[in-house]
């Protein structure tokens, strides 16, 4: 009995531990002029390689869901784990992708994928994200068949990992006038 308890605790301990991941979100490029990464006709980008362990078991059941649409199977298919809810509407879908978690089940080199009309028109970020750091964003609406918005965490060196200083937030236009729809980010 001790020595299942002892081995619980352990257990525990070790979910909670985190591992480093490569530098992968930085949240610089919104502070220089938006140059729009997204194009027309562009390929879902590959999760990018980590070398963190899960060690927390429960974040795959808690947090994973399967793919249930097509834009949910293209970023399967380019690598990433498919996490949480999507939105949709008015022919947008945006879904969520992460390569893997922090001790906490949070998301780790995660990215938020946009689709209009069944074509992928591009990504939220530049550069995948991670929780709790300078750049780490999320969808906060989609308000109408071209216009959608986020907001970005924006820590200073002096900020604790609970509390960014400040936000950024961006909205994003469809252009459907090229080849492929695309989204376009543009400050506030």
């Amino acid at each position: 009995m001790f020595a299942a308890l002892r081995f619980a605790i352990v257990g525990a301990a070790l979910a909670c531990v985190v591992l480093p991941l490569p530098a992968a979100a930085d949240g610089s490029w919104l502070d220089a002029p938006l140059d729009n990464w997204n194009q027309p006709l562009m390929d879902v980008p590959v999760a990018p390689p980590t070398a963190q362990v899960i060690l927390n078991p429960a974040c795959p059941a808690a947090v994973n869901r399967a793919a249930e649409t097509d834009a949910d199977a293209a970023i399967q298919g380019a690598g990433w784990t498919v996490y949480g809810s999507y939105t949709a509407g008015w022919g947008i879908v945006i879904v969520k992708g992460l390569a893997t978690y922090d001790g906490m089940c949070r998301p780790m080199a995660y990215q938020e994928f946009v689709f209009v009309d069944g074509t992928f028109a591009g990504t939220l970020s530049p550069v995948p994200m991670d929780s709790r750091t300078d750049g780490a964003g999320n969808l906060t609406g989609l308000q109408s068949a071209n216009l959608l918005s986020a907001t970005f965490q924006r820590y200073t060196s002096s900020d604790p990992a609970c509390c960014p200083s400040s936000t950024t937030a961006l909205r994003y236009h469809v252009d459907r006038s090229g080849p492929g729809p695309v989204i376009v980010p543009e400050a506030l």
